[in-house]
């Protein structure tokens, strides 16, 4: 049996970070593979035939910027590559969202051994992040992984009484 106590004490930070992201991707190829179209929705749908919700409209907005009602700097990031179809731009969405969530654990770890003191209860919290239900949305091309990322760089930022950085980063992810 695993001892979460001891392993949280054991286990370095880039460790726990590598068991953060091999448990992601595990999760990530495991229900694509139980889908019963996983990766042909990933890799090869059409854009005008992808079924993933609201992607498309996050995939339109950054070819055609007409509407404000999403959050307005993913279209923008997404923009930024120069999509030249919906099918490229969600690509690039999906591409993007994955990275900005990768890039986002080793700061989240970090953040929370500081906030809360404990490695132990931190890489507990760490891992129910990676795992929880939610985190399908990091994955997928939505915005939630762009948003967790500036705020959980923002928290850390703020832990510095006049953080300017913190709160010019919290003034843009909201």
């Amino acid at each position: 049996m695993i001892n979460l106590s001891e392993l949280g004490e054991r286990l370095s930070f880039w460790q726990k970070v590598l068991i953060g992201l091999f448990l992601y991707i595990i999760c990530t190829s495991l229900g694509l593979f139980l889908s019963s179209h996983g990766w042909a929705k990933l890799l090869g749908q059409p854009g005008n035939k992808f079924e993933y919700w609201d992607l498309q409209h996050y995939a339109n907005l950054s070819l055609n910027w007409r509407c404000w009602a999403f959050y307005p700097l993913w279209p923008q990031i997404l923009r930024a590559f120069q999509p030249q179809d919906s099918f490229t731009a969600i690509q690039y969405a999906l591409t993007i969202s994955n990275l900005i969530f990768i890039a986002s654990l080793p700061i989240t770890l970090l953040t929370l051994n500081r906030l809360i003191q404990s490695s132990t209860l931190s890489f507990i919290i760490f891992l129910l992040y990676i795992l929880n239900p939610n985190s399908i949305f990091h994955g997928n091309g939505y915005t939630e992984s762009l948003f967790s990322f500036l705020g959980i760089i923002a928290i850390f930022c703020l832990r510095s009484p006049r953080s300017l950085l913190g709160n010019a980063i919290l003034g843009v992810s909201i």
